[in-house]
């Protein structure tokens, strides 16, 4: 897989909500050929660090799995519980990529409110 990526979430004013620090992509020969093809991008964790926007850290307890779907005004977050089976399913507003995955554009919702960002790295 590739080196691990930060999700940033961002509040509806665009201030900093959390990072998940470490997510790796899913190669896209992984993906179902419809998916690889529209250049769906998914990440995912387990027991991954967590960092607030006031800079505490603590670890997820549970795996998840982020899919950031071009073209649509959203993205999806689930949460495996125990077991296999879905704790949490979201639907969150769209990504903006930057470093490896810039390719894949901005997406935005119906309200324009600010994008989830996905940065590559640590910084």
């Amino acid at each position: 897989m590739t080196k691990p990526t930060v999700i940033k979430s961002f509040k509806h004013n665009g201030s900093l909500h959390r990072m998940w620090l470490e997510n790796w992509r899913l190669p896209d020969d992984w993906l179902k050929p419809e998916h690889a093809a529209e250049r769906m991008a998914v990440l995912v964790n387990n027991r991954t660090p967590i960092m607030e926007a006031d800079g505490k850290e603590w670890v997820s307890r549970v795996p998840g799995v982020s899919f950031f779907i071009p073209g649509e005004w959203y993205n999806i977050v689930a949460l495996i519980g125990e077991g296999g089976g879905p704790l949490l399913l979201q639907r969150r507003i769209p990504a903006l990529f930057f470093g490896k995955h810039a390719d894949l554009h901005r997406l935005r919702s119906r309200r324009d409110r600010p994008a989830r960002r996905i940065a590559p790295d640590r910084g």
